[in-house]
């Protein structure tokens, strides 16, 4: 088993009166890719929004290279090399998948560029040829996504 990179215990989330999150363990080891699947409603990006300190949490613990980031804000915890490729919308719809991750990559606060263009290899080859538009049948496009660079 590999270090953990991004690791959670007990979280709870909650919109409004809504308890969203239950209890969740989650866990992604350094180096590692984790898909997120579930069926609509189910609270795969609250997660991931939760993780990335867009929801705060109520109660649990979230550690990112072993730093607590249960109460950091989403810069702080983007600092830490987390990365978040939203979905629908939340993309320039003129620009081609491989533009969209290009326009999100930046050297983190440590001068290191982590992210490299492995992020669009499970598209197919179709539509990796002309990496097509946002929102076209790559998962990179269109699914949520969470993914820790190697440290």
């Amino acid at each position: 088993m590999t270090a953990a990179m991004i690791e959670a215990t007990g979280i709870n989330a909650w919109y409004g009166s809504s308890h969203i999150l239950r209890d969740v363990e989650f866990r992604v080891g350094t180096g590692e890719t984790v898909g997120l699947l579930g069926r609509n409603g189910m609270g795969k990006s609250t997660l991931l929004r939760t993780l990335l300190g867009h929801v705060r949490q109520r109660s649990g613990t979230i550690r990112v290279a072993g730093r607590d980031v249960s109460r950091a804000q989403a810069f702080e915890v983007a600092r830490l090399g987390v990365a978040y490729v939203p979905e629908g919308r939340g993309v320039f719809p003129n620009l081609s998948v491989r533009e969209n991750l290009v326009m999100a990559a930046r050297k983190g606060c440590n001068g290191r560029q982590d992210w490299d263009e492995r992020a669009c290899s499970t598209c197919s080859r179709d539509s990796r040829s002309a990496w097509a538009t946002a929102g076209s049948n790559c998962p990179a496009a269109s699914s949520r996504c969470c993914r820790s660079a190697a440290r």
